[in-house]
């Protein structure tokens, strides 16, 4: 499943004031981070995305993504196996004049079941 979240952020948020929205999600296994900051940016929107109060990415503790006509993606394998399913989007502005949106997109698989055979007789083990 594909998740899409943009995220407008207006001036006046600070990196120690935050803007911030929930992106809800389904139980599973995230396997791709793409973040887009489209043109005009020029580097003034910085966006993370955490679990709870956790900075999950950056993977850098407060490290924050920006960009200018920017595509940022990466291949990943973070489990989401407890509630909640959400993630925390948070970002800043320092464009003295415009809002700035970030386009965000999670692609989640199903959990990863282990195999389990089902035996319709007993086997005898011999070591």
């Amino acid at each position: 499943m594909d998740y899409w979240h943009s995220l407008t952020v207006e001036t006046g948020y600070t990196a120690t004031t935050p803007y911030r929205e929930t992106m809800k999600v389904c139980p599973g296994v995230v396997k791709q981070v793409w973040l887009f900051f489209p043109q005009g940016h020029v580097g003034t929107t910085k966006v993370r995305i955490l679990r709870g109060e956790h900075q999950v990415w950056p993977t850098n503790p407060g490290g924050w993504y920006l960009g200018d006509n920017t595509v940022i993606q990466f291949p990943e394998n973070y489990e989401l196996r407890f509630e909640s399913f959400e993630f925390v989007i948070e970002g800043y502005n320092t464009s003295l004049i415009y809002p700035h949106t970030a386009y965000i997109r999670l692609t989640i698989l199903p959990p990863e079941r282990p195999f389990v055979p089902i035996l319709s007789h007993p086997v005898e083990v011999v070591w």
